[in-house]
């Protein structure tokens, strides 16, 4: 886990250092700011904790999402991400597990404060998929089988928003994923952690 934090530090470290002397500044508007729809792509880390903890290690993935917008104060969004979870006791061959998911968000949005990057705080609401494949070789050939369970979960979240210029933000953000009952695991409920870093590209003018 560690390692996963030197590399948001320094994500975050790097983004300050350019928005000291970045040529954009942040808008300053008479009255409200205008609505503005964004979409984007993000990597994610996953890093698993109590019960979840018990059989995957961590977890790898990205995703796409859109972001609307309203007043520079509060966002609207719609996400799909996936991930590729790493078994604890190690990978078996031809064994994938996986875990999808798609939901929407609602995000609160810090003001302005003449600088390039906006705090926010949010949460998520999303249905999550988890499933387990296998391929199989024979002497008839591959064959392939797996399960799969999902269930609705929760992710409050905190994040900053950097802007690099006009069009385009540089984000990234802490979760906390709550799943409340993962068939595929005996019906438990399941927590990780989520690190996220992407763009958001903002649609027309």
């Amino acid at each position: 886990m560690r390692k996963y934090l030197t590399l948001i530090v320094i994500f975050l470290s790097v983004l300050y250092t350019c928005g000291q002397d970045d040529e954009y500044t942040a808008e300053k508007y008479r009255g409200s700011a205008p609505d503005r729809l964004y979409i984007g792509i993000r990597g994610n880390i996953l890093l698993p904790v109590v019960t979840f903890a018990d059989l995957y290690r961590s977890g790898v993935g990205a995703g796409v999402q859109a972001k609307y917008v309203i007043e520079d104060k509060i966002a609207l969004g719609a996400f799909a991400d996936y991930q590729i979870l790493g078994p604890r006791g190690g990978a078996v061959v031809g064994v994938t597990h996986t875990l999808a998911v798609y939901g929407g968000s609602l995000e609160y949005i810090f003001p302005d404060r003449g600088k390039n990057f906006r705090p926010y705080i949010g949460v998520d609401a999303a249905y999550y998929n988890h499933a387990i494949s296998q391929n199989i070789n024979t002497m008839g050939g591959t064959f392939s089988s797996g399960t799969s369970g999902g269930s609705f979960g929760i992710a409050p979240n905190i994040g900053v928003n950097y802007k690099v210029n006009r069009f385009v933000i540089a984000y990234t953000n802490f979760k906390y994923h709550h799943i409340l009952a993962l068939p595929i695991i005996f019906d438990a409920t399941a927590q990780c952690i989520g690190l996220s870093g992407g763009f958001l590209f903002m649609l027309g003018r």
